[in-house]
């Protein structure tokens, strides 16, 4: 599934910790238009997002190493700009929607990449 040619250059940031993951975030990710930045860990994502105002949307991964972990990265990235797209994920910890920032999409890992992709363009609104 591709995005729109409208949504072409939609700027994600992945953040998981898990390498191989990441990676395959990543890659499938670009293959269906959209510009990607990546992160290792929750604080890595802060520092990234400190620095670009491009980026729209975050995949977050729950569970990480560092000072917070991913929930706790989306709920501080809900505070700073309430129009991000927030789709966060997980296979261990399963939040309910109280415990979500508001706006944000959960999903349950593991999942196909498509589920990830239609997931994404339903916050984008597409």
């Amino acid at each position: 599934m591709q995005l729109p040619p409208s949504r072409s250059k939609q700027v994600v940031l992945v953040v998981d910790d898990e390498d191989q993951i990441r990676t395959m975030l990543v890659t499938h990710l670009t293959c269906c238009g959209f510009e990607v930045i990546e992160a290792g860990s929750a604080d890595h994502a802060l520092r990234v997002m400190h620095g670009r105002c491009d980026i729209r949307e975050v995949v977050t991964d729950i569970q990480m190493p560092g000072s917070i972990d991913g929930l706790a990265l989306a709920h501080l990235l809900r505070e700073r700009d309430p129009g991000l797209a927030l789709l966060i994920s997980s296979g261990g910890v399963f939040p309910t929607d109280g415990e979500l920032p508001e706006g944000a999409s959960f999903l349950h890992k593991p999942y196909r990449m498509s589920r990830l992709v239609a997931a994404l363009s339903a916050l984008l609104g597409g």
